[in-house]
């Protein structure tokens, strides 16, 4: 999970890439929250389009906590929901974990 901004969303190639193409183990899924309304680069639209990136975006600004935050709503509102269509019992497994990160570096291949 990444967060990045307007001024910076067309510089998040290369990070994006060696998290979604480059690592030796696959990510299940890379998070990119953008702050404000943000026209996407056709890279990022491309790559959501494709299954490869999911993109969350925050209606206000809450600093450093965003590359957490929004994944962590997402996934709970995601399992919820996937718990009601199959009608059971929620349960809290805490398998999942979330990698947060800066959107200027590029990432090792072990990284994942």
């Amino acid at each position: 999970s990444l967060t990045t901004f307007e001024s910076r969303i067309n510089y998040i190639y290369p990070t994006l890439e060696s998290l979604i193409f480059n690592q030796t183990i696959k990510a299940d899924e890379v998070f990119l929250t953008i702050s404000g309304e943000t026209s996407l680069p056709e890279f990022v639209s491309n790559w959501t389009q494709r299954g490869m990136l999911t993109v969350l975006h925050a209606e206000k600004d809450y600093g450093s906590i965003e590359k957490l935050l929004h994944v962590l709503i997402h996934e709970s509102q995601s399992t919820a929901l996937r718990l009601h269509l199959a009608r059971e019992t929620p349960t809290v497994k805490g398998n999942t974990r979330i990698i947060y990160l800066d959107d200027d570096v590029i990432y090792p291949p072990r990284l994942v």
